[in-house]
């Protein structure tokens, strides 16, 4: 049975491969996306403008129902990024992983989580949760 269903996505093309729900049955998206104009994005967003490149990485929360977008923030840098995985803990913290081809990617010189060296000038950056697992 389906119980809820929406749209989301802005002037160009998204993909979402990974969606999670919290305690409170939220919806947290994250994925790719090549539009400038995603919808929740704001001023007061993570990154509130487009990075650059063919996609950025993007990652967004919806209310129980879908019915409003609750926030929504860009992540990526000046060439081409995506999230792949989120998870959200139990105090309602969304943790993502995922990889960016930019070298100026935020907050990667500032960064507590290490970039990881791969071949072709790729970074992939693990999550919280993921690094929490391996230690």
């Amino acid at each position: 049975m389906l119980l809820y269903s929406t749209f989301f996505g802005g002037s160009g093309s998204e993909s979402f491969p990974s969606i999670a729900l919290d305690t409170s049955g939220n919806v947290y998206i994250a994925g790719a996306t090549s539009s400038t104009n995603l919808p929740g994005v704001a001023a007061s967003s993570i990154q509130s403008v487009y990075g650059g490149g063919a996609t950025d990485g993007f990652v967004a929360k919806l209310n129980l129902g879908l019915a409003q977008i609750v926030y929504a923030t860009y992540l990526g840098g000046s060439d081409r990024g995506e999230l792949r995985k989120i998870r959200v803990d139990a105090a309602g913290y969304a943790h993502v992983a995922g990889r960016s081809f930019s070298t100026n990617f935020p907050g990667a010189l500032s960064s507590t989580i290490p970039a990881l060296d791969v071949p072709y000038g790729e970074e992939q950056f693990p999550s919280l949760t993921e690094r929490r697992k391996r230690e």
